[in-house]
């Protein structure tokens, strides 16, 4: 028995106002003159949605354009007199309606696939790494404090007013400066790959640099140098000791293994050296005697709570916050601690060409073999300038007169 075809539902005519519109109820499609194509189709459950009928190469197609009233009537007879052209020309309009979802669908997995400032960052500074580059671990503890909300921004997308709001989210102007720095050069990289033109972060305002002049006082260096605040490890209290002792930038300090020790002497390697360059400096013997109370079970001296890497300057914001709450003193940066033991070495009467051997600083024109000479010629004024701030020091902070004499033997590293 051949299968009969489908009884077509009947179509009544309808005016177009919306009165009529909202007072149809009797199931059926209604057509509407002077608008070929366009149907009304009422259910028996009262619903109304827009279809448009047309007819290429023979074939009879019904499209649904939307549900009644949220399509209204003018935008529904929109729609079908687009249709009515498409379909004169010979286009299936449902099949043109499904290779534009289908375009439209495609280029927003394009759009998607495109590279946020976290997909690019962490590829950039692994470039940065492999060039040698020794800021890229301050840079990476930079962007792991950059909000998710920036980060999941596409690269392309990224505004000047996105840059000033990221800027705006830390309160330390110290913050915003290496935050700056650092998605400055990022966004300047992912230029020269053409993942955007021009970069936002360029003409972005940063605070201004001011020169410190921060230096503790006598009652803050005691205070400070007995302080235990809780949740603070002894060997990073002593990292800061150590530091005060030696005048030494606190990245170095950090840096410092048993095997840069030798004869009362530390090696700063050329390579942990911000300058580049070697530096040799004589041990006091307060400083000695910071170092001889470190456990000797990990290649750094001050050693960090797992893994082998020193521990990162930046990271000690949050120790020096908990120091300073728990001793109660006024903020300062381990820098402030480097210009307060430079300030008294200063003013103990140490030359200013030695105190600039002490720090490490570059100054005039010397080069070659008179610069290995010049970094050794200093030694001895060197080590009676730090022996004789180890003494003021320990006077100031009420350490006993008598010192260990030295460290007898050092922990060897092959």
């Amino acid at each position: 028995m051949s299968k009969l075809a489908p009884k077509p539902k009947p179509t009544f005519r309808l005016a177009k106002t919306k009165t009529a519109l909202d007072a149809v109820a009797k199931p059926g499609r209604y057509s509407f003159d002077g608008h070929a194509g366009l149907l009304l189709n009422v259910r028996g459950h009262g619903s109304k949605t827009w279809l448009f009928r047309s007819r290429v190469g023979g074939v009879q197609r019904i499209e649904t354009l939307g549900a009644f009233p949220e399509l209204t009537f003018d935008k529904a007879a929109g729609i079908a007199a687009e249709r009515r052209i498409s379909s004169g020309d010979g286009v299936n309009p449902v099949s043109a309606v499904r290779e534009a979802i289908a375009d439209r669908l495609a280029s927003d997995a394009r759009e998607r696939r495109k590279p946020t400032f976290a997909d690019f960052a962490p590829q950039c500074l692994a470039d940065f790494a492999a060039s040698g580059k020794r800021s890229v671990k301050a840079q990476r503890h930079t962007l792991a404090r950059i909000p998710a909300s920036f980060a999941a921004l596409q690269l392309a997308k990224i505004t000047r007013l996105d840059v000033a709001e990221l800027l705006n989210s830390f309160a330390a102007p110290s913050a915003k400066r290496h935050v700056l720095a650092l998605i400055r050069v990022i966004l300047s990289k992912s230029g020269k790959r053409g993942l955007i033109g021009a970069n936002p972060a360029i003409g972005a305002d940063a605070p201004a640099v001011g020169k410190r002049s921060r230096t503790l006082t006598d009652d803050e260096l005691r205070t400070l140098w007995d302080a235990v605040p809780s949740g603070v490890r002894a060997g990073t209290l002593d990292a800061l000791r150590m530091q005060l002792a030696t005048a030494q930038r606190i990245s170095e300090v950090l840096a410092l293994r048993w095997s840069d020790i030798a004869n009362g002497a530390w090696l700063i390697p050329a390579h942990i050296a911000k300058n580049g360059r070697e530096h040799y400096l004589p041990l006091s013997k307060l400083a000695l005697q910071i170092i001889e109370r470190q456990p000797t079970d990990h290649e750094l001296v001050f050693a960090p709570l797992r893994g082998d890497s020193p521990m990162l300057a930046g990271s000690l914001g949050s120790v020096l916050e908990l120091v300073r709450t728990h001793a109660g003193l006024g903020h300062f940066t381990t820098h402030d601690l480097r210009r307060t033991a430079a300030t008294r070495i200063a003013g103990l009467g140490v030359s200013p060409h030695v105190l600039e051997a002490i720090l490490n600083h570059k100054s005039g024109t010397i080069s070659g073999v008179s610069a290995i000479y010049n970094r050794h010629q200093y030694s001895n004024e060197k080590a009676a300038a730090l022996a004789l701030w180890g003494a003021e020091l320990q006077r100031i902070v009420g350490l006993d007169s008598q010192l260990a004499s030295n460290v007898t033997q050092f922990r060897k590293v092959s």
